[in-house]
């Protein structure tokens, strides 16, 4: 049914010409579309009862006829569909495919001279826009017809394409697996010379994305700027969708050098530069959300917050961690009565990240803290060392220092200056800008607890630092 709702108008109309024209088939199909079209049908019985009124235990058939008016509908959206609503290049991958097929059915039908042709054609674009794989794939349709004198010309081309697949994969992976060991650092003189601009654009990527677990973020920013610059240079590869990813990218580096404004410059342009249902989307307002957040445009970010919870491709896992930042929202906004309220409506079994599922608890403290409830406190610190205790190594660094810090405070009496003296050590550490003890102003310590302490203190109400 989702797929019905997701059609264009035009899709709707060259669907139903296509059951006009194969009325005599006497199929179910064209009832079932219309049905959901109108908004008749909402649930599977509400399909049996429209569809199969005479045969109430027609799940089995039901199935069956769902599973062929999707198989129209998506041959349908694959005919009139000239491209797809992304990037020039993603569209030139998309129009690749199709005559990929149209070959096919040119040759299978024993066009050769027609089928060979547009095959060349697709083997051109495929090489001006880099779509190696596209490449591979027009040299094994060509095997399959057997055209030798073919086969003898693309050999060479072939091993290319296959050397620059793998170099693009692997570029690929160092991204999005984290691994350094995927990592290929080419010289600054070769970078012009690499063959693939693909695989330059996500190898930096991923460069940039092991200097920040180093901490490193004045390099990571400008080698972010860097390849911003190779993007805006007109090249074919990019698009909205980059561009958005390396926006997000720097905003987060900016945030972690506590240049807010900056951040929030890159984050906006990152959400304008994707459509409301891009893939990213999301990923783009939690960055955005989190750069008003820390600059204080508390406004702005309830604004942020409505649009993605009210979003309708929001997944119960961005939704858990949008209560959580809600629950922080309130906190900064000095609701600290509200604060238990919302985050308890928190599911935290979507979080694979056990830091995460300890968030809420550290909102929780704060804001009896703020209340000076000191009771209260010590019990809740109670069941807070408990959970902890469960998940063990799994515990980042810096929580078990920080919750360390909560319970020092207890044993000064809440008496901020007194933790402030007992504690510069642990304070220090937790300052300095260390792996494993760096505060993610992206992460699951929304409010950076040491610097909230700071704040309390009397001694240190000029002390120079963001409590955000």
């Amino acid at each position: 049914m989702r797929l019905v709702h997701n059609l264009k108008a035009v899709e709707i109309r060259f669907i139903n010409d296509y059951y006009k024209a194969r009325s005599q088939d006497n199929s179910k199909r064209p009832d079932l579309f219309n049905l959901i079209v109108d908004g008749t049908i909402k649930s599977n019985n509400d399909a049996i009862r429209e569809i199969y009124s005479d045969r109430p235990n027609a799940a089995s058939a039901l199935s069956h006829l769902k599973k062929k008016l999707e198989e129209d509908i998506l041959n349908v959206m694959l005919i009139i569909s000239p491209d797809i609503e992304a990037s020039l290049e993603s569209n030139k991958e998309f129009q690749c495919k199709k005559k990929l097929l149209q070959c096919e059915l040119l040759l299978a039908r024993g066009l050769k001279t027609e089928g060979f042709t547009l095959l060349d054609k697709t083997s051109k674009i495929a090489d001006k826009y880099e779509f190696p794989e596209i490449n591979l794939a027009s040299y094994n349709i060509k095997f399959t017809y057997n055209d030798k004198f073919k086969l003898q010309n693309c050999a060479l081309h072939f091993e290319n394409s296959l050397s620059n697949y793998r170099n693009l994969l692997k570029a690929k992976e160092a991204f999005f697996l984290g691994d350094e060991s995927y990592i290929v650092t080419l010289p600054e003189k070769e970078i012009s010379l690499n063959s693939s601009k693909k695989a330059h654009y996500w190898n930096e990527l991923s460069i940039i994305n092991n200097l920040c677990k180093q901490c490193k973020f004045k390099k990571a920013k400008l080698r972010s700027l860097n390849l911003k610059k190779f993007l805006n240079n007109g090249t074919f590869i990019s698009s909205n969708e980059k561009e958005a990813k390396l926006n997000m990218i720097l905003a987060e580096i900016l945030l972690n050098l506590g240049e807010y404004s900056e951040a929030l410059f890159f984050a906006k342009n990152a959400t304008t530069k994707l459509l409301p249902f891009a893939t990213n989307y999301q990923d783009s307002l939690l960055v955005l959300f989190f750069a008003n957040l820390r600059i204080g445009h508390f406004q702005d970010a309830e604004i942020i917050y409505e649009q993605a919870i009210g979003h309708p491709t929001l997944h119960e896992a961005y939704k858990n961690k949008w209560i959580l930042l809600k629950g922080a929202l309130d906190f900064y906004q000095k609701k600290f009565r509200t604060v238990y309220r919302t985050v308890s409506k928190c599911d935290l079994k979507y979080f694979e990240n056990p830091s995460w599922c300890l968030c809420p608890r550290f909102l929780e403290l704060l804001s009896i803290l703020e209340l000076e409830d000191y009771e209260w406190y010590e019990y809740r610190l109670d069941c807070f060392r408990k959970k902890l205790s469960k998940f063990k190594i799994q515990i980042a660094d810096r929580v078990k220092l920080v919750f360390s810090l909560l319970q020092s405070l207890v044993k000064a009496n809440f008496n901020y200056d007194l933790l402030i003296i007992r504690e510069q050590n642990n304070l220090n550490k937790l300052k300095n800008v260390i792996p494993q003890f760096n505060w993610n102003p992206m992460g699951y310590e929304l409010i950076n607890i040491p610097n909230w302490l700071l704040k309390k203190s009397s001694q240190f109400n000029n002390h120079s630092g963001d409590s955000l």
